[in-house]
C-alpha cells in the first residue's frame, strides 16, 4: 500500500530553506438522528532541513462509520461494529535524506501503516535508495527515486483465506521501489502536483502496487489552503477475504470474495501550514 510521501516534501528552491516547518490537517463530522455518522482523522507532517541533511515525518489517521437509526441506537454504536465502519486506516512514516550533489540525493526510510479494508492490519516497509533531481528552477520540478524496499505484511487472520504466491496471512516480500512526482508553482496562490509510485515485488515482477496521485493547493491565507486530490491505488495480486470470522481455517462456500483491486479516491481538504 504505497503512500505519497513526495506531497509532502520540499523540493522547489523557495520552499528550501533551513530550519523546519509542517502542514497539518484536520476532518471532523458527526451526525446524529436518522441516520448516525462518525468521521473524524488528521494528519501531520514535518520536514527539518539542516545544510544537507533533510528528515521528514508524517502521520495520518482516519476512522468512520455510518448507519440508520433503525440499524443502532445510539452514535456510540458506531465504534465498535464492523458493519457500521467504512474507513479505519492509520500511517507513521520517518525519512532521512542526504544530499550529495545538487541533482542526487541518498534516502532512508520506515513506515508502518494499517487499512482495515483490505485486510491489511500491519505494513512495516524499510528502504534505501538513489533520489534524482531530473529538472529543478524557480517554478517546477521533477523528481525520480529508485531503491530497495522489504516489506512485512500480516493481514488480518479472522478474514484472510489466501493469496496469489501465499497461502499465509502473514509474508516477508522484497520489493522495488520506484517513483516520478512533478510539480508546478503556478502563481502565488496555486500548486499542481502528480506523483506516481511503482512496487512490484523483485522475485515476481508481475506482483505489483500501484499509487497516482494528482493535487490541486489553492493558498487561501498565508497559512490556510484548500487541497483537491484524485488519488488511484491498484494491488496487482489482492487477497481473498471471508465474509464472516472463521477459525477451522476454511470459509464457509459461497462466503469469500476477493479484495477489489483497484481503489479511487477524490477528496478536499483544508490544511494549515507552520
Amino acid at each position: 500500500m504505497p503512500v505519497n510521501i513526495e506531497s509532502q516534501r520540499k523540493v522547489l528552491p523557495r520552499e528550501r530553506t533551513p530550519g523546519w516547518s509542517g502542514l497539518s490537517g484536520l476532518n471532523f463530522s458527526l451526525r446524529s438522528g436518522n441516520v448516525f455518522l462518525l468521521d473524524v482523522g488528521g494528519n501531520l507532517s514535518v520536514n527539518v532541513i539542516h545544510g544537507r541533511h533533510e528528515v521528514l515525518m508524517l502521520g495520518s489517521s482516519r476512522f468512520a462509520a455510518k448507519a440508520a437509526a433503525r440499524d443502532t441506537e445510539k452514535i456510540g454504536d458506531l465504534v465498535g461494529n464492523d458493519d457500521t465502519r467504512f474507513a479505519n486506516a492509520h500511517l507513521g512514516h520517518l525519512r532521512y535524506s542526504l544530499t550529495v550533489l545538487p541533482w542526487l540525493a541518498a534516502d532512508l526510510f520506515t513506515q508502518l501503516s494499517s487499512d482495515e479494508f483490505i485486510l491489511l492490519q500491519a505494513r512495516w516497509v524499510f528502504g534505501l535508495g538513489p533520489r534524482f533531481i531530473l529538472f529543478r528552477n524557480d517554478e517546477f520540478a521533477a523528481v525520480f527515486g529508485t531503491g530497495y524496499m522489504p516489506e512485512l505484511e500480516y493481514l488480518n487472520p479472522t478474514a484472510f483465506v489466501g493469496q496469489p504466491e501465499s497461502t499465509s496471512h502473514m509474508n516477508w516480500w522484497h520489493r522495488w521501489n520506484n517513483y516520478l512526482s512533478f510539480k508546478l508553482d503556478a502563481g502565488e496562490l496555486l500548486t499542481i502536483s502528480a506523483t506516481t509510485y511503482l512496487q512490484p515485488r523483485i522475485d515476481r515482477l508481475t506482483d505489483f502496487w500501484v499509487l497516482n496521485e494528482n493535487a490541486l493547493s489553492v493558498k487561501l491565507t498565508k497559512r490556510l489552503q484548500l487541497k483537491l486530490a484524485l488519488t488511484i491505488r491498484h494491488d496487482s495480486k489482492p487477497p481473498t477475504a471471508c465474509v464472516e470470522a472463521f477459525d477451522d481455517g476454511v470459509c464457509p462456500i459461497g462466503r469469500s470474495f476477493a479484495v477489489r483491486p483497484t481503489d479511487i479516491r477524490i477528496e478536499n481538504a483544508f490544511a494549515f501550514s507552520f
